[in-house]
């Protein structure tokens, strides 16, 4: 990922990073189940002091085209 929309403490540095099952790679005519992770950032006095990852949903997406993008998705839990 060239911009991974995720952060993590490492060290006391804040580095950009993907959480594993946030993402996939997705071919025509297959499936994958991504997470829906939301991440709940805690400050004090403007410095970042914590992180919480949430998983929110699961989801299955298909590819269900062979030559452009076209994408079903279906919603298999919630928490």
């Amino acid at each position: 990922m060239i911009n991974p929309p995720y952060v993590k403490i490492e060290n006391g540095k804040i580095y950009s990073t993907a959480i594993d099952g946030t993402y996939a790679k997705i071919y025509p005519d297959s499936y994958g189940i991504v997470n829906i992770v939301l991440q709940f950032k805690q400050y004090l006095n403007g410095v970042l002091m914590g992180i919480d990852n949430v998983t929110f949903a699961a989801c299955k997406i298909c590819n269900v085209s062979d030559d452009k993008p076209k994408f079903v998705i279906e919603r298999l839990s919630q928490y």
